[in-house]
């Protein structure tokens, strides 16, 4: 599996959409929680952090998603960024980096959309050089191409090379999480640990 592929699937298993941000031309901030990655170490006072922040340099085009418009999600966008509503889980298998069918798949469900940077909502095709990434959080979701991409963790920037280990780390710290429950030895609850149970 690719280093892309491990970062897809460590965010979009049970990860879900805490905040963006952006300062145009230069970076979009998307940040997400919930990750298969361990960012810190875990102790029994303490979960670890699995929080990471993707930065999209010099974007190309920038545009949030509504698959059905309810009142209940109406300008959701705003509200996500203002810390004012639930972070919406990603959706598992509507989450990629790279498939391009499956970016056109989610262009096509839109029914609405923002487009806040770029020639509106359309797929372009990327160049080898450049970063794509298209998904659905429940009804709504975005469609990103940029020049580059940075992962932030709260160690710092950290190499995409780098993103297997912290998921094997992960899942160290999982079956250590389960190992240790109900002992004197547990960890505090965790959301993604918990989510994922052993007979999962």
């Amino acid at each position: 599996m690719s280093n892309i592929a491990v970062l897809e699937k460590a965010i979009s298993n049970v990860g879900y959409w805490t905040w963006w941000d952006k300062k145009l031309p230069n970076f979009f901030l998307l940040e997400l929680s919930g990750t298969l990655l361990l960012c810190s170490n875990a102790s029994k006072e303490n979960n670890p952090s699995s929080t990471i922040s993707l930065i999209f340099e010099n974007p190309i085009t920038i545009n949030f998603l509504t698959k059905e418009q309810t009142e209940k999600n109406k300008d959701w966008h705003t509200l996500l960024h203002d810390d004012n509503i639930e972070p919406p889980t990603i959706t598992d298998d509507k989450f990629t980096f790279t498939d391009d069918n499956l970016i056109q798949t989610i262009i096509n469900e839109t029914t609405s959309y923002e487009n806040i940077l770029g020639d509106g909502l359309k797929f372009i095709k990327r160049e080898e050089h450049k970063i794509q990434l298209a998904f659905w959080s429940g009804d709504v979701g975005l469609y990103i191409v940029a020049e580059k991409m940075k992962i932030n963790t709260i160690n710092g920037i950290i190499e995409l090379k780098n993103i297997p280990k912290l998921n094997d780390d992960w899942w160290e710290y999982w079956r250590d999480y389960w190992n240790k429950r109900e002992t004197s030895h547990e960890y505090p609850q965790d959301y993604a640990c918990e989510v994922i149970q052993p007979n999962n």
